[in-house]
């Protein structure tokens, strides 16, 4: 069982070496699993001098390969995710707001048997009330997260990042202006476009 004891210390060192990148070392269990599986470790004799080698060989690259592999995953997190600054977030929240009260206001307006439907938009809180029938949309920004939240009678609460230049929900990748398309044109039944407004594309 020596190569064996050889290559779980090597991963676990791996990871653990790399523990700054994972925040926590508990993958270790996880990732020796799948190392194990993918070089057939539990098929391998103890008595085979070739297994040995072969495994102990495969525990060394893997410091190197998993080192590696999370410098990737964390550049894929920073390409994918805009860092903005306080002042950025403030332009580009303000932006997205307007233009999402102007469209909302057109809708509204085409809106004839919803006498009560009201829009509003003040300190950074959109709200627009389709009746009773259909319920109110709260979107509001909240600046500590860099975020944009959105409370939907249809879909319930949501956070919205910015990603490449759009606010995404990070859960299913769909973004606030076509979640409110397809919301929107289901409720109203006739097709509700959010596409020309700011940062929806």
């Amino acid at each position: 069982m020596e190569f064996f004891c050889v290559l779980r210390r090597q991963l676990y060192l791996c990871l653990r070496r790399d523990s700054s990148t994972l925040g926590f070392c508990k993958r270790s269990a996880c990732f020796y699993k799948a190392f194990a599986a993918k070089y057939d470790i539990h098929r391998c004799s103890r008595n085979s001098r070739l297994c040995q080698g072969a495994s102990i060989q495969h525990a060394t690259q893997s410091r190197h390969s998993c080192s590696a592999f999370w410098r990737t995953q964390s550049v894929r997190a920073e390409s994918t995710e805009s860092s903005i600054s306080a002042a950025q977030y403030e332009a580009i929240t303000a932006e997205t707001l307007d233009s999402l009260a102007e469209r909302l206001e057109e809708v509204l307006d085409d809106v004839t048997d919803m006498p009560e439907a009201d829009l509003a938009l003040s300190d950074g809180v959109l709200t627009v009330h389709f009746g009773e029938k259909i319920g109110t949309y709260v979107i509001n920004k909240q600046t500590p997260n860099r975020q944009i939240w959105l409370s939907s009678p249809m879909s319930g609460p949501k956070r919205y990042d910015f990603i490449n230049n759009r606010w995404i929900y990070k859960r299913d990748n769909v973004s606030l202006h076509e979640l409110l398309g397809k919301e929107l044109s289901k409720f109203l039944k006739k097709d509700i476009d959010f596409g020309k407004c700011a940062y929806a594309v």
